[in-house]
């Protein structure tokens, strides 16, 4: 009895190891134990438990694709780190992973089909070693040798789309996304080490450039956390060592604590991402393109952006699309091309148009210069010098001049942590033009004196001194007159205005920030953002932030109350953008307190109008054009008058006939008693539907509020000739 129980015990004991053993994956293999995804135990883990590789399936496919990968170990969502046959997953069929013969590794399906091969050439006929798992994630593939050991592949040297601590980036390593989430496929775009510039880049479908590190060079200093990419990247930190005696892998696990929980990965939308494990999760620390305007080059030459904007991309001021089409259309991979040329001979001016906080692509020349005349001289001086901006000197930095000889590209604006002062070189008569009308000719830049003012920055005659200028220039409308003054980026049509001086009085709701350069709507309930103006729709839109919209139903009870107020709120926040579109009415005829201020209308008189007001009224034989804010001859009215009176003869040659029809079918149904009220019912319907100027105060509207059958006696009362 005793030697059976202890006969049993003994098997079970047996039995209990043998079942551990297989369960337990090792961290390495040889060409003798080849891994199976049907079989138990057929992964690898590294020795520390930090990863495991073995077949998958990502996670969100049911198609039965298996992917030989490596990925963190117990970590939950699983996440793969690098995938051997990511173009050609193992399909409805056992995976298998081995070493063969000759030193190679392959994945194979059970038909001995080859899905992926290291397809190494070895100089020895027999190859003697081992493929080991290490804890930094790093699968190492190891030739015995008579007295030592070498190291013939690894993981780290061929990484899918992500980068580990213990890695190195150089010239020859490419991280590429997956084609989506759950395809590991190679993928749109690739992370690498751009040497001829030393920044990093991210490259779309091969050629084009889709991110830069360094797109603005010494002009405007890099986000501060790309240092600590850059330290993994570069792998700076000092490494653990292993106790393998004699071995050439010895340094290639994680690098030092601070990194041993981090990643970086080229995700499939195009961001690099950096992550740090906290919390039992990653945590997303950083990724660029951080917006859609870090994009390089995402409005193109000469397009400002704004991240923050629903149309993102806006031309600056002097420059128009190069292709309007495609620019409506939000394509504005073109940009934006100058309205009149550089170092022109009709040019009256060359003036700076003055910018803040801004952020450009990386400057063609650089400087040492004490003062800022210098550098306004050097960019002055050459036709091809498109900007320049200039700041004093900074610690262990010298350089205080920039200029840019190439058209500007990816310039942003608003950028209150990072952003400088960028001058941009435009015609003053450009300016003037676009601001203040387009009825002025360059020969007439500087020739009299006016309220239309365009703020650029000039050299003082006879001195080495730059001022702030307020170029004057003739009028000849009211679009000339009482445009303001452009607010950093953004040009402000009439009638809209920031001060009492221009623009429309009515349309006084409008402050500019000079020191940032940025527009702001004021109303009661405080102060929004101006995030885009539309001069041909005659819209606008602001940015109200997290606010549930509040000031939407602030502004729209405001229109509701307070018909005079002339905007009207005509959108409410957009998806992914608390922006709120605004239309402002057109605009009646000007406000005045005296004859002087009608002299910019000609053909107007400061009179008396209908709403009590003192407007610039047009004069006898004008009218008022709220499209071209100006009094235009009334005979251009004619033709459109003649058309409507001939409109209105066809009307009333068709409408009366089919009347006068009607009365009479009327009149003869009177007789038909049980009848009478079915025709005389139909006939109202009738003459409702062809009555196009009926109101609620008319008989007809108050007829349709009566019961059926009063309804009907009143309109037979009505239609009855009187005796």
């Amino acid at each position: 009895m005793v030697s059976t129980i202890f006969s049993s015990l003994t098997l079970f004991l047996l039995l209990s190891s043998w079942t551990q053993f297989l369960c337990m994956a090792g961290d390495n293999m040889t060409s003798s134990t080849p891994l199976r995804d049907d079989q138990m135990g057929g992964t690898l883990v590294s020795a520390g438990e930090r990863f495991e590789l073995g077949f998958f399936t990502p996670d969100g496919r049911n198609d039965g694709k298996k992917y030989l990968g490596i990925w963190y170990y117990r970590y939950m969502p699983r996440t793969a780190v690098w995938v051997a046959n990511r173009e050609k997953p193992v399909d409805n069929s056992t995976g298998v992973f081995s070493l063969g013969k000759d030193g190679n590794l392959q994945v194979m399906d059970a038909s001995g089909a080859s899905h992926w091969s290291t397809r190494m050439k070895f100089s020895s006929f027999s190859f003697s070693g081992m493929l080991k798992l290490m804890d930094s994630g790093n699968l190492v593939l190891i030739q015995e040798l008579t007295n030592s050991s070498a190291i013939r592949w690894q993981s780290f040297d061929n990484p899918t789309d992500t980068f580990l601590p213990g890695m190195k980036l150089d010239m020859n390593m490419t991280l590429t996304s997956w084609k989506s989430l759950t395809d590991p496929a190679p993928g749109d775009f690739k992370f690498q080490l751009d040497g001829r510039e030393n920044q990093y880049i991210i490259m779309r479908n091969g050629s084009i450039p889709h991110w830069k590190s360094a797109v603005s060079g010494s002009f405007l200093k890099s986000d501060a956390r790309l240092w600590l990419v850059s330290n993994l990247l570069m792998n700076s930190r000092p490494r653990e060592n292993t106790t393998t005696k004699g071995s050439s892998y010895d340094n290639l696990t994680s690098t030092a604590l601070n990194y041993s929980n981090t990643k970086l990965v080229m995700n499939f939308d195009g961001q690099i991402q950096f992550f740090l494990w906290r919390n039992v999760s990653w945590t997303l620390n950083w990724w660029e393109p951080s917006d859609r305007c870090s994009v390089f080059d995402a409005c193109g030459t000469f397009g400002c952006c704004n991240s923050l904007n629903r149309i993102p991309c806006k031309c600056l001021p002097g420059f128009q699309p190069k292709s309007p089409d495609n620019w409506k259309s939000e394509n504005f991979l073109e940009g934006c091309e100058r309205i009149s040329p550089l170092c022109n001979n009709e040019v009256a001016v060359e003036s700076f148009l003055e910018l803040k906080m801004m952020k450009a692509g990386k400057a063609d020349d650089e400087f040492d210069y004490s003062y800022e005349y210098e550098c306004f001289n050097k960019c002055l001086s050459r036709c091809d010098c498109q900007a320049y901006s200039y700041q004093k000197a900074e610690k262990d930095d010298n350089i205080t001049c920039w200029i840019w000889l190439n058209d500007l590209n990816n310039i942003q604006e608003h950028l209150s942590d990072r952003g400088r002062d960028l001058n941009v070189r435009v015609p003053s008569s450009t300016l003037v033009k676009q601001v203040c009308g387009s009825n002025l000719s360059s020969a007439s830049a500087l020739d009299c004196n006016d309220s239309c003012t365009v703020s650029l920055i000039v050299l003082k005659p006879k001195t080495s001194d730059l001022f702030l200028h307020n170029l004057k220039h003739c009028t000849l409308s009211a679009l000339v007159k009482r445009k303001c003054e452009i607010c950093g980026t953004t040009i402000i049509p009439y009638p809209l205005s920031t001060g009492p001086n221009c623009g429309d009085k009515m349309y006084y709701s409008f402050h500019c920030d000079d020191s940032i350069g940025q527009l702001s709507f004021e109303i009661a309930g405080g102060n929004y953002l101006v995030t885009g103006i539309d001069e041909e729709l005659q819209k606008f839109s602001i940015r109200v932030g997290d606010e549930d919209c509040k000031a939407t139903k602030s502004m729209g009870y405001r229109t509701q109350t307070n018909h005079s107020w002339p905007f009207n709120v005509i959108g409410g926040c957009d998806t992914g953008f608390a922006d709120v579109e605004i239309r402002w009415t057109a605009p009646s005829e000007p406000l005045c307190s005296s004859l002087d201020e009608c002299n910019d209308w000609p053909h107007s008189t400061c009179s008396s109008a209908t709403d009590g007001k003192k407007r610039c009224l047009c004069n006898k034989s004008y009218r008022w054009d709220p499209i071209t804010v100006d009094c235009i001859p009334a005979s251009k009215k004619k033709r459109g008058s003649l058309f409507l009176v001939l409109l209105g003869v066809i009307g009333a040659s068709v409408i009366i006939p089919c009347a006068s029809f009607l009365l009479c079918y009327l009149g003869k149904s009177k007789k038909v008693t049980g009848r009478g009220t079915q025709h005389a019912n139909s006939s109202i319907v009738i003459l409702l539907i062809n009555k196009k100027n009926f109101n609620e105060n008319s008989e007809s509207d108050q007829l349709l509020k009566l019961p059926s059958t009063q309804k009907t006696k009143k309109a037979i009362r009505g239609m009855q000739p009187s005796t």
